[in-house]
């Protein structure tokens, strides 16, 4: 094993590339290997912050599960707003905020051998004032592994074009990662999306498949996506808790009933007017009942729910902006999957051309 430090920086194409994810991945297969990994995020995202601590969602996930040896200011120096940081950051002051950053990467770096540094939301943010991952990561000499979605064909232009810009830029680019895929996307990869990154000399290091249990937000994320109010169980127990799926409940209720039977960890957004869905949803057993329109249930129907477990969350907002929220959770990994995270790396990704 090769005594020299590195640096591998993970940038994406978009919002919920699976960058998370997949550091904890490689991170725990290199340690496995007998490397000394390390994490590191230049610029942090204060609004999403843990309520009671200073550092973003993705930095508190990898300090309590990999990096609890270093504090969160040494992992992550510097918080800025993704989407009003000219208000934040004089332009003047950009080359002391390099500054900082490099400092701790300096000392960072220092105690490991192959530093994962995650970069912003998309590789271009914060373009303006050079404090985007393409800036940050010459800066850094860092090299590059690009991750992107894989949905549909817009994904893969969206890739090429990064991986261009990156060439242009004199960046060494090790390969792409394609996350999210789906078994009819991966049929496509391997039929023509490679033959076209050939063409483009652009190495796909692997693709890491669809999982709804990554994917999948927990009742905490609603809660704080929704700015709801649980109306039953304890926050405490539940925050944790999987809701794979979610409908809304504006169905007849014979409809709804055979849908419920059928899905697990269900979720159903509804009316608290309702109580025919909500009464429904309780005695099948689903995971979570968001109420819309601030609309209380029936005090019949919460007494159900509290007898059976079930948690309710009440919401101000309408059944269309819920639903919106919701499906716009980026959700964070569990402690639960950790091992999931290791496991799809492993499988499914040539890790080792970082070495």
């Amino acid at each position: 094993m090769s005594n020299e430090k590195k640096s591998i920086y993970i940038m994406s194409t978009a919002h919920g590339s699976g960058k998370t994810a997949l550091i904890i991945g490689l991170y725990l297969n290199l340690k496995e290997d007998g490397h000394k990994p390390g994490y590191f995020k230049p610029v942090g995202d204060p609004f999403s912050n843990v309520r009671v601590t200073k550092a973003d969602k993705d930095v508190n996930v990898i300090h309590r599960m990999l990096e609890r040896k270093y504090s969160r200011d040494e992992i992550c120096p510097v918080f800025i707003s993704p989407n009003s940081f000219l208000d934040e950051v004089a332009l003047e002051k950009v080359d002391g905020i390099k500054d900082l950053i490099q400092s701790a990467f300096d000392d960072m770096i220092k105690k490991t051998d192959i530093l994962l540094v995650e970069g912003n939301h998309f590789y271009q943010q914060m373009y303006s004032i050079r404090l985007c991952d393409l800036a940050l990561s010459k800066m850094l000499n860092s090299e590059i592994i690009l991750t992107s979605k894989c949905e549909n064909d817009g994904d893969l232009d969206r890739t090429l074009i990064a991986a261009e810009k990156i060439k242009r830029e004199g960046l060494p680019l090790i390969g792409v990662i394609f996350s999210n895929v789906s078994e009819l996307q991966q049929t496509k990869i391997k039929e023509k999306y490679i033959n076209i990154l050939n063409k483009y000399e652009i190495d796909l290091l692997g693709t890491i498949p669809k999982s709804r249990l990554l994917s999948s937000p927990t009742i905490g994320e609603v809660l704080e996506a929704t700015q709801g109010k649980l109306l039953t169980e304890d926050f405490e127990v539940v925050k944790n808790n999987i809701v794979e799926k979610f409908i809304i409940g504006a169905m007849q209720c014979s409809d709804a009933i055979g849908y419920m039977r059928k899905s697990t960890n269900l979720g159903v957004i509804t009316g608290g007017d309702r109580a025919d869905i909500i009464i429904t949803a309780i005695e099948v057993g689903v995971s979570l009942i968001v109420l819309t329109g601030n609309l209380q249930p029936d005090i019949v129907a919460l007494a159900k729910a509290k007898e059976a477990g079930v948690p309710i969350i009440l919401v101000a907002m309408d059944t269309y902006t819920t639903a919106h929220n919701i499906q716009n959770i980026h959700s964070q990994i569990q402690q639960s999957e950790v091992d999931l995270c290791k496991k799809q790396v492993k499988d499914n990704i040539d890790w080792k051309k970082l070495l």
